[in-house]
């Protein structure tokens, strides 16, 4: 009939090696050769409203898998010695990570009187995720295996927004909630598991045009309150941990405008002003736990920072 319906497929294979010299010295000290492959997998169905529907909607399903690995060794790692011979392998472990997510949509919109137009909408995401850390043949693994875990995590996300189409343009506010996913650290075993961050997002803009179309402006006032904030550092085993470490906020105003000089000339020019804080940051150290379930626990005497 009148309805559109739209599929999106994509597959996407990642093979990711590196070779890298931590030391930074001729000595096989710390070598390290990485290995990251991955397998995704997306399909998307999305339905359209007839153009002439009162009420303009959309609704769709959204899937989502993922195989991916990591393997991190250092080659003949002088710094095994002498507890190992030397031409000793050192190891994190191989760690596997499989995902599954799928996600249902539907917004709507609603015009009533003549210029005005409220739009709702919501996203309900649902993930799995699974995560194994193994020994690897052949070299000293140093994290704790083996490891297996398995998380689950789900959230509604809605979006409201009104819009004003008047002789001057477009006037709109809008709410909006994220959600970004949680995971694992490499190696899972001597690092927290992360958990997903929650964004809420304000916003209040305008869209006009001026002087018979010559001048045109683009601004927005938004707020961005953070929860369970993702926040990269320092980790066990020399390598980069993400976390739950903070909740923050962000305020800002974003300018944009776009002049007609001449016929063949133009001036555009644009501002941004940005103030953002963490409101709730847990500044201590996290020491690696050798027990099961492993993970990490805060060193005595942490420091919390609170805005």
């Amino acid at each position: 009939g009148n309805l559109e319906l739209a599929s999106v497929t994509t597959y996407a294979e990642t093979r990711f090696e590196q070779t890298f010299d931590v030391d930074a010295s001729s000595v096989t000290l710390i070598d390290l050769h990485a290995t990251e492959p991955s397998d995704t997998w997306t399909q998307e169905f999305q339905l359209l409203s007839p153009e002439s529907a009162k009420l303009p909607w959309l609704a769709g399903v959204n899937l989502y898998r993922q195989s991916a690995s990591n393997l991190y060794v250092f080659a003949d790692a002088v710094s095994a010695q002498p507890a190992f011979p030397a031409g000793t392998d050192v190891s994190n472990g191989l760690q596997d990570v499989s995902t599954e997510a799928y996600a249902v949509f539907a917004q709507v919109a609603y015009p009533f009187r003549e210029r005005w137009t409220a739009t709702l909408g919501g996203r309900w995401s649902s993930e799995h995720k699974s995560a194994s850390l193994e020994p690897v043949p052949n070299a000293v693994t140093n994290a704790p295996t083996p490891y297996a875990d398995v998380r689950e995590w789900d959230d509604f996300t809605p979006r409201l927004a009104l819009e004003y189409r008047g002789d001057l343009g477009l006037v709109y506010a809008s709410y909006s909630r994220g959600f970004k996913t949680g995971g694992y650290n490499y190696p899972a075993s001597l690092n927290p598991v992360l958990n997903p961050e929650t964004l809420d997002s304000y916003e209040l803009g305008i869209k006009t045009e001026l002087a018979s179309g010559r001048l045109r402006l683009r601004s927005a006032l938004f707020y961005y309150d953070f929860e369970a904030l993702q926040v990269s550092r320092g980790g066990a085993g020399a390598f980069i941990t993400t976390e739950n470490a903070a909740s923050a906020t962000v305020q800002g105003l974003e300018v944009d405008v776009s002049a007609a000089l001449r016929s063949n000339l133009s001036l555009e020019t644009g501002i941004a002003l940005l103030d953002s804080e963490y409101t709730d940051y847990i500044a201590g150290v996290l020491v690696p736990l050798t027990i099961p379930p492993y993970g990490s626990g805060p060193l005595a005497g942490r420091l919390a920072v609170r805005g």
